[in-house]
């Protein structure tokens, strides 16, 4: 029988054990899966209540990257933050375009 991952009431809970089975069990784990999808919905949300402004999508994108990175995989990771930056420049908000290449920076640097 498959270990579950127990996602937590708070915020930084869920990401720990979210990273942890990234980690543990890696990305293509129907558990891990189910848990990024729980995630992914959960910050959908903040996206829409923040009126869905291209600050707030690109700012769930790299939240998305530092997610994949902790959990080891930086090719997820910085393909999240190549499609943040092309929305950048979509969507006219150039000044996110410097935090996104801050954060491609460390990224790689993790490698």
């Amino acid at each position: 029988m498959s270990e579950q991952i127990h996602i937590q009431e708070t915020a930084p809970d869920k990401r720990k054990e979210l990273v942890k089975g990234l980690r543990e069990r890696g990305i293509d784990s129907k558990e891990v899966r189910e848990a990024l999808d729980v995630w992914t919905i959960e910050q959908e949300k903040k996206v829409e209540a923040a009126g869905r402004t291209p600050e707030a999508r690109i700012g769930f994108e790299i939240e998305r990257a530092k997610l994949y990175a902790e959990g080891g995989f930086i090719d997820e990771a910085l393909n999240t933050l190549d499609d943040a930056l092309y929305l950048t420049q979509e969507e006219g908000v150039g000044l996110l375009e410097r935090k996104i290449r801050q954060e491609i920076a460390i990224i790689e640097g993790m490698e």
